[in-house]
Formats: C-alpha cells, sequence, structure tokens
C-alpha cells in the first residue's frame, strides 16, 4: 500500500484538449515515450487525462483557485509531483 501512495505521488497528471490536434500530437509523444519506459520495465510517470471529461474536472477541482484554469482549450496542462503547475505545452 505504501508503495502504491508513493507511485501516485511521483506521476505527472497531464490534461489535455482532446479535442486539439496541436494537443493530441504532444500526447502522442509522451505515449509513445511512456510506451517505451514500461517496456524497459519503468513504473509510468505520467497519468494522461483528456478534457473535457469528469475525470479532467474532478482533477482540476482538487486546484486552488488562482492555479486552477478557466478553460484548457487548445492547451496541455500539468502539475508535477512537487506541485508546480506548467500551466501551456510545455
Amino acid at each position: 500500500r505504501g508503495c502504491h501512495l508513493f507511485h501516485v505521488l511521483m506521476v505527472i497528471e497531464v490534461i489535455y484538449d482532446a479535442r486539439c490536434p496541436v494537443c493530441l500530437r504532444a500526447i502522442q509523444l509522451v505515449t509513445f515515450r511512456e510506451e517505451t519506459l514500461r517496456c524497459n520495465g519503468v513504473a509510468p510517470t505520467v497519468q494522461l487525462t483528456p478534457w473535457p471529461s469528469r475525470d479532467a474536472d474532478a482533477v482540476l477541482q482538487g486546484i486552488s483557485g488562482p492555479s486552477r484554469p478557466a478553460s484548457l482549450s487548445s492547451r496541455v496542462w500539468a502539475r508535477l509531483p512537487s506541485g508546480l503547475i506548467l500551466p501551456e505545452n510545455q
């Protein structure tokens, strides 16, 4: 159980506009990287969540007001395990 908690805390949460072709290309690169890492026995490092969705809304509800984006239209947003938020496709 402790290992699972550690794993969750070390995962980068990424929410992306699933209707945006540029965002989808960026997510495709992340997905390829994750697949390569998994093939080498590395645990997942990124949790990908499309927006709009209930799952994305649930993640965003846990973000304090000033850090919560008003919209994710044409954006890729990420929260690092440290709590740092990357509000753009970085």
